[in-house]
């Protein structure tokens, strides 16, 4: 998996370690990614992002449903957890067996 912040871009920055004799070695920065979870209540399940913090912050100012939206346009890959279901929903369901069932 790559190194890169789904919600920002950020990615490893290049740059050099320098001794105190000031040996001269390649280095990589890193970004602070994060893997976090957020539940999407408009589409009624969640959503698992690799996130740097500074890509959390935005979700926290903007939503997570309008970042959704942003990233969906850029063609992000989303990984999506199972969509909850709705009580009300699987009551009807099994009411509709049961009197499916009496009918046969």
């Amino acid at each position: 998996m790559a190194r890169r912040c789904q919600v920002t871009g950020k990615k490893p920055g290049y740059g050099s370690k320098i001794s105190h004799a000031h040996n001269v070695t390649k280095r990589r920065f890193l970004p602070n990614l994060k893997k976090k979870k957020y539940w999407v209540a408009e589409e009624n399940r969640s959503v698992t992002l690799t996130v740097s913090t500074h890509g959390i912050k935005v979700i926290d100012k903007l939503g997570i449903a309008s970042v959704l939206r942003d990233m969906r346009k850029r063609g992000e890959k989303l990984r999506y957890g199972s969509p909850k279901k709705d009580s009300a929903a699987v009551a009807a369901k099994h009411a509709r067996a049961a009197v499916a069932e009496t009918a046969a």
